[in-house]
């Protein structure tokens, strides 16, 4: 668990997922109505986000109640790379050592542009660290503007196209950190 100014950072448990999807629900409705193609359809689903509670894969940002979702995926062999990373294009990956992955991330709407993704991938690099990992990976949609701005600004570099496993494309980001 990390605090930052008043913030923290935990690990997500079951009695959060209301919470949870409350913000998934938040992120499709700013989504729509910013003509982003992303998470329109049932994903991410509850069952996702209950599967990754049960692996201690995901995290919640609390103010006075919870107001951000992230999901944490350490990938530290080829055996246990993200599939739909396997493949990239119009570019390359800065390196093929192992990698922390964010997925599923989302801030409440009435939140944004305040840090908390900032705090976020912070969170993410501190986690890679402590496990030897000195890369951190994420992919969002190309027309994501809000969340582009988001890995730019943490420093992230673009390193190509990668597709979903229902073949949408998505841009693929790199932060090599220390």
């Amino acid at each position: 668990m990390l605090v930052y100014l008043m913030r923290m950072i935990r690990l997500a448990n079951e009695k959060d997922i209301d919470a949870i999807m409350a913000i998934v629900k938040d992120a499709k409705a700013s989504m729509k109505e910013n003509h982003i193609d992303q998470w329109q359809g049932d994903y991410p689903q509850k069952e996702i986000f209950l599967e990754d509670i049960s692996n201690g894969n995901c995290y919640v940002v609390e103010e006075d109640s919870i107001i951000g979702v992230m999901c944490m995926f350490l990938r530290e062999s080829e055996l246990d790379n993200e599939d739909n990373y396997d493949y990239i294009e119009e570019g390359d990956w800065l390196n093929h050592d192992s990698y922390v992955v964010v997925h599923r991330s989302a801030i409440l709407s009435k939140y944004k542009g305040k840090g908390y993704m900032q705090q976020m991938f912070e969170y993410a690099k501190e986690y890679a660290l402590k496990h030897g990992i000195n890369n951190l990976r994420v992919d969002t949609h190309k027309d994501n503007l809000p969340m582009r701005k988001a890995i730019k600004k943490y420093g992230f570099v673009e390193c190509g196209v990668v597709y979903m496993y229902d073949q949408t494309k998505r841009l693929a980001f790199m932060k090599v950190i220390s």
